[in-house]
């Protein structure tokens, strides 16, 4: 499965260089609308589906949400772009979790209701279900993008340098608790026990995230109107709008995983007169814990981008020019000189 996996990012990264190859040499040889070479700066903001793809673990595959905003530079030289910039994307992940069970063993059977122990040992079990944790996170970007422009079709391709801050994790389960004896056998549904059924448990907690490393790809056209022509008194937009679609791959492992279970278990099973046991139990959030595996993120959604161009300098259209310059006052002066030699020449042949 892991082979077949690779097999597959491979060759989809294949894929993506060869279609940008085959639409860069098309772009090259191409007639363009007027592009000289430009400095822009913009802003962008982005809405799209965020996903947590997990790989050899007990959590099932997130589908979330995420929004951002960013700026940034841009330049053009004919019909290549060249885009870097900076933005932030914050992201709501919700992570459910497979049912899981986590064992105090070797524990004092203590009996309550004649206030001593039998001498026996129990297990102590925390069966959880319907776990889930809700992850808000924001992610800093730097986006280093190269792509080209074809009258209003655009298409950029490159890395995005992303750092992942955790801001919250909302936990939640609901917590069935089960002893078990050698001699007895299960025991459950006795709270003077604390075997309990249908216990529900919410905690908030904070996690640490890993910097990610994302292959990117965007794809889109520009809006609004584009005036064709090369003259420098032709009037040019110096705003340019442009909608695209996009997808962020994350190439990098973005969770620090542990030994911990996702369920941190008081030191001893004791009465209700002491503690609750539930109540005593904390989360660990489940990307970090044990039962997790690889996450990998993968961020697709539309994008709305607004650049402005940069002031250029003013080009002298008579400095290229092969005819010499000569001022005003020398060319009035010089016609006299020539009427003059032409009249006296008149009057010789006479």
């Amino acid at each position: 499965m892991i082979k077949t996996n690779f097999i597959v990012k491979k060759q989809f990264l294949y894929s993506i260089l060869t279609i940008l190859v085959c639409l860069l040499t098309e772009a090259a040889s191409a007639g363009q609308y007027y592009k000289p070479i430009s400095n822009r700066l913009g802003v962008w903001t982005d809405l799209g589906a965020d996903c947590w793809l997990t790989k050899d673990s007990e959590l099932k595959n997130s589908i979330g949400g995420g929004l951002g905003l960013g700026f940034g530079y841009e330049m053009q030289k004919g019909s290549f772009l060249l885009d870097v910039g900076v933005g932030a994307n914050v992201l709501y992940n919700p992570v459910k979790m497979e049912d899981h069970i986590s064992v105090l063993y070797g524990q004092d059977d203590l009996d309550p209701l004649y206030g001593g122990g039998a001498g026996e040992k129990l297990d102590y079990y925390y069966c959880q279900s319907l776990r889930q944790d809700k992850y808000l996170s924001m992610n800093i970007q730097i986006p280093v993008m190269l792509g080209f422009t074809k009258d209003r079709f655009f298409m950029l391709f490159g890395a995005k340098f992303g750092y992942l801050i955790n801001l919250r994790a909302f936990c939640d389960a609901n917590i069935d608790t089960k002893g078990y004896n050698q001699v007895i056998g299960i025991m459950e549904n006795m709270p003077m026990y604390q075997f309990y059924e249908g216990r529900t448990k919410s905690e908030t907690l904070r996690c640490a995230l890993k910097p990610d490393v994302a292959v990117s790809v965007e794809l889109g056209g520009y809006v609004g109107e584009m005036i064709k022509g090369t003259g420098y008194n032709r009037f040019r937009s110096k705003r340019h709008m442009r909608v695209s679609v996009f997808a962020d791959y994350g190439l990098t492992q973005i969770n620090q995983q542990s030994l911990a279970e996702p369920m941190t278990m008081p030191e001893r099973y004791v009465t209700p007169a002491v503690y609750d046991m539930v109540d005593a139990a904390s989360f660990k959030d489940v990307i970090s814990s044990n039962v997790a595996g690889k996450l990998n993120n993968l961020f697709v959604g539309v994008k709305f981008t607004c650049m402005f161009d940069l002031p250029e300098p003013r080009e002298c259209v008579l400095c290229k020019s092969d005819l010499k310059f000569v001022p005003r006052l020398k060319q009035t002066g010089k016609m006299k000189r020539d009427s003059k030699s032409e009249e006296k020449s008149s009057n010789k042949r006479r």
